[in-house]
């Protein structure tokens, strides 16, 4: 007799611990059935949720380019890269002016070599979020291209 007693006593048990387990994922809706607010962590209760303008996202986006910046690696064949509005330039064994184009989803960057380089003759920028360093990613093989990083001394 103590078998089935045992049995129903484990059961209860166990459908009581399932059903306090779906207390953190259930619905966000109050005794009156209507759904609470949920707060972010940006905003408090009681304060306006404000809209950025697209000027503001963008802004915040990526930081800018603009600037001069120097090769991580000594002896690069882009010593350096100045960067001013849509015009680039470079220095050291790659000297050669050039264009940036941000109209596509990336920001590209397009070198006008007299003497081309066919490993570094376009490619993708990319801006670490604190804007003191970028990334260029050439254009290249099947396997990808070269890398050139860059920190920002001006």
């Amino acid at each position: 007799m103590r078998q089935p007693s045992r049995i129903v006593g484990v059961s209860l048990a166990a459908v009581l611990v399932v059903a306090g387990c779906g207390g953190a994922e259930e619905d966000t809706e109050s005794a009156t059935g209507n759904p609470e607010p949920q707060v972010s962590a940006e905003q408090r209760p009681g304060e306006p949720e404000v809209a950025e303008t697209s000027e503001e996202r963008d802004a915040d986006d990526a930081p800018a380019a603009d600037g001069e910046w120097e090769s991580i690696v000594e002896d690069n064949v882009v010593a350096t890269l100045v960067v001013d509005g849509d015009t680039v330039n470079t220095t050291g064994p790659l000297s050669c002016p050039g264009t940036l184009d941000d109209s596509e989803e990336d920001l590209r960057i397009v070198l006008e070599c007299e003497t081309p380089d066919r490993h570094r003759d376009a490619g993708t920028i990319e801006m670490h979020p604190d804007g003191d360093r970028l990334v260029i990613q050439w254009d290249g093989e099947a396997w990808g291209g070269m890398i050139d990083s860059f920190v920002r001394i001006g």
